[in-house]
């Protein structure tokens, strides 16, 4: 009979150093997690960022555009619109969820403090989104058109602003990623609108955001 005291302590190793292996794979898969988490909470743009104010009042910014594309694509006949208003609802819808999961983690309001919105470019009065409701075609067209047109352009250099004084990269990359694609839906509606032999309104004057920040929650 074969002699098997040996190999009974040398398996008996084994299996106490793959224990360790994997108690040390655990705990470095949880250490990385854990610095993960502390550079996300505390190496965080400061209260006082663009990128914060950027984020907050892009939210309501953003808002507004994808209330204004919801009227039109339940109102309009024209497919052609009625697809760009759903891009809007779908992409900008996505940017808020994007934007408010950032506040949420650098522990800030979510969105810009009352007040704040009356300064930001490109805004629609609540007179020219409640006419999206009632006017028949082609005035509806035409009132959607000349909104949005200057709403683009007021988003566009608030984004530009964020590219100009922003600290965070993923941030800097949404904003980058709003010029373009903004910038491409203005030309577009801006053809459309010539088409119909009307105007543009003139463009929005560049003004400076307001970056000051309340206290962040604790």
């Amino acid at each position: 009979m074969e002699d098997h005291s040996d190999q009974a302590p040398l398996e008996e190793q084994e299996a106490r150093t793959n224990r360790v292996w994997w108690a040390l794979g655990i705990v470095g898969v949880l250490a990385a997690f854990g610095l993960g988490f502390l550079i996300a909470r505390f190496f965080q743009p400061s209260v006082s960022s663009a990128d914060i104010a950027f984020a907050q009042n892009m939210t309501v910014h953003h808002s507004q555009a994808v209330e204004m594309a919801t009227y039109l694509h339940d109102r309009t006949n024209d497919e052609g619109l009625k697809t760009m208003a759903y891009d809007i609802m779908l992409s900008q819808q996505g940017q808020i969820g994007m934007m408010q999961g950032w506040l949420e983690m650098w522990g800030q309001p979510a969105a810009a403090p009352i007040g704040q919105a009356a300064n930001m470019m490109g805004m629609a009065t609540q007179e020219q989104v409640n006419a999206l409701k009632t006017l028949p075609s082609p005035a509806l067209e035409k009132q959607f058109l000349t909104v949005m047109i200057r709403h683009h352009e007021g988003g566009v250099t608030m984004a530009q602003e964020e590219l100009q004084k922003g600290s965070q990269p993923i941030v800097k990359r949404l904003a980058d990623n709003i010029v373009k694609g903004q910038q491409a839906e203005i030309d577009y509606m801006k053809g459309l609108l010539e088409k119909s032999g009307s105007a543009p309104l003139p463009e929005v004057t560049p003004m400076p955001m307001d970056h000051s920040m309340p206290t962040p929650a604790p």
